[in-house]
């Protein structure tokens, strides 16, 4: 239902939509550091290409119940770079409300 809206909306304004969807691995080990692995893929709904596959391997940082931070290094490729794999750090900082 949601999709068949996504593309409605994209054909008739002529914007064009790209969805992320990202699976992660959490270790829970009752600690404030946490390991984790991701894998996150983004398709052009007009289309249906996809457009970036990017897999992020780090931890996260718990500082308190409101906020946590990420280290990780990702690998990466998109589709606008013909492909080419690319890598390097990458810092995230969450705040929850």
């Amino acid at each position: 239902m949601l999709l068949g809206f996504l593309i409605l909306v994209s054909s008739a304004f002529g914007a064009d939509i790209i969805v992320k969807n990202a699976s992660t691995l959490e270790g829970d080990f009752d600690l404030s550091i946490t390991p984790y692995i991701s894998d996150e893929i983004s398709v052009r709904i007009s289309s249906g290409i996809v457009e970036k596959h990017r897999i992020l391997i780090g931890f996260k940082v718990k500082v308190n119940d409101s906020l946590s931070t990420s280290l990780n290094l990702f690998l990466q490729n998109q589709r606008k770079h013909d492909w080419q794999l690319d890598y390097g750090p990458f810092v995230r900082a969450d705040i929850i409300f």
